[in-house]
């Protein structure tokens, strides 16, 4: 999401403008930029984007700042370094869309399952995709575990007790992604749309490399390089 604040005495010197930087908004909010940016005093990106329009609109101004989608944890819950706590699993949390559950997500899971990475995926929301989610629970029965809707607090407790979490967007916000850091989940992600760091506070899943299987087993195998991911997320 972008926001924008401009000067405006009607609104006691201030007024917000909401502008969603996405592919079905482009095209729209193409015709709003103009007014806004030159009304605006500062521009606040809580996602990177990789518009071509948007950039050039925004470029050269000094006005800008980036600040990561916030994840505000309810109390008791709190990083935990390691993977002594963890089960044999990777999490998706979700809306189940176009946008989060495509060939990618599929792909994802049929490897993390069928190299042995992980011994189940625990999938958690609720969309019009349901169909492919039941799919894949025909396919490797009791190895998919679809848990619905569920409570945030609920949520986080799985998304804690994972060994990691999938990311197969193109696109999207920070919510599910800023949750997995502050928890202490590695994050598995096909796209870098967020400037993810490989090995370093994520992992890319190159399905082309061919020590991708090897690469996962070594880090859950060596607790130390888990725990450097981690923190390393965990600071972003």
């Amino acid at each position: 999401m972008i926001e924008f604040f401009a000067n405006s005495k009607r609104l006691l010197g201030r007024k917000r403008y909401y502008l969603y930087a996405t592919p079905i908004a482009e095209f729209f909010s193409y015709f709003l930029r103009k007014y806004l940016l030159a009304k605006s005093d500062l521009l606040i990106i809580t996602a990177y984007f990789e518009s071509v329009l948007l950039q050039k609109t925004v470029e050269n101004r000094n006005n800008i700042l980036f600040l990561p989608w916030c994840n505000q944890l309810p109390e008791g819950y709190e990083i935990k370094y390691g993977f002594q706590h963890k089960k044999s699993q990777a999490i998706f949390a979700g809306e189940l869309s176009n946008i989060t559950i495509n060939e990618n997500f599929i792909n994802v899971i049929q490897f993390l399952l069928e190299n042995e990475i992980v011994n189940k995926i625990v999938i958690i929301g609720v969309g019009k995709k349901i169909n492919v989610i039941n799919k894949l629970i025909k396919k490797y029965g009791n190895k998919i575990e679809y848990k619905g809707a569920l409570t945030r607090n609920e949520v986080l407790h799985e998304i804690l007790i994972s060994q990691f979490a999938i990311n197969a967007t193109k696109e999207g916000g920070w919510g599910f992604i800023g949750e997995c850091f502050a928890l202490g989940t590695p994050l598995l992600y096909v796209n870098n749309h967020y400037n993810f760091n490989n090995y370093i506070d994520s992992v890319c899943i190159d399905f082309e490399n061919p020590s991708l299987s090897k690469i996962l087993k070594d880090l859950l195998k060596n607790e130390n390089n888990y725990i450097q991911i981690q923190e390393n997320a965990f600071k972003r």
